[in-house]
């Protein structure tokens, strides 16, 4: 093991960086006007120790429709909700990188966003989990009633809840064409 790793394992606290280019529509929505609130990702979120490298990820603006962003992520490793491993021996960048790979649906809460200059933002975040009551009362509302609807109801509520109207429509829609369901909604 080396000491990048050794350090990684050891450590009770871990910061680690992302560089990346966001549409400026996705950064307002969901990182400018979410200060205090959660941001949650997709897909597998690779980062790394290594500011500078990250800095390097996230570009330098120049296009009209993208913001440079810098995320500064600290990792309570007490957190247990959501995994994360160390894949720095697997780094294409070698094991110096200090790369951590988040899991989809890690959630982190916004601490704060500051303009390092005109071209790029500091988002600083958490890595939250059990620990954090506003967000396990949030998974618990987001839970409730999911047994009374179909699969098309659930998707539709999610991309609505995403700003995806049109989206969340055509489910809507199909969901109309189940007899069952119709026939539950009159009765």
């Amino acid at each position: 093991q080396t000491s990048t790793n050794t350090t990684i394992e050891n450590e009770k606290l871990i910061t680690v960086y992302r560089g990346q280019l966001i549409k400026n529509e996705e950064f307002e929505r969901k990182i400018r006007h979410n200060l205090g609130g959660f941001l949650s990702v997709t897909n597998f979120l690779s980062t790394t120790i290594d500011k500078q490298l990250a800095t390097v990820f996230a570009g330098y603006g120049g296009e009209d429709d993208t913001q440079s962003i810098l995320f500064q992520i600290d990792i309570n490793r007490s957190v247990k909700k959501f995994p994360y491993a160390n894949i720095s021996e697997e780094s294409v960048f070698g094991e110096e990188e200090g790369e951590i790979l988040f899991t989809m649906g890690s959630v982190f809460r916004i601490l704060s966003i500051q303009p390092i200059d005109t071209n790029m933002w500091y988002i600083h975040l958490k890595l939250t989990g059990e620990e954090d009551i506003e967000l396990m009362n949030l998974i618990e509302y987001m839970k409730g009633g999911l047994d009374e609807f179909t699969p098309e109801i659930h998707l539709a509520r999610l991309l609505f809840e995403m700003a995806q109207y049109s989206k969340a429509i055509k489910f809507l829609n199909m969901a109309m064409q189940d007899s069952q369901l119709m026939e539950d909604f009159i009765v």
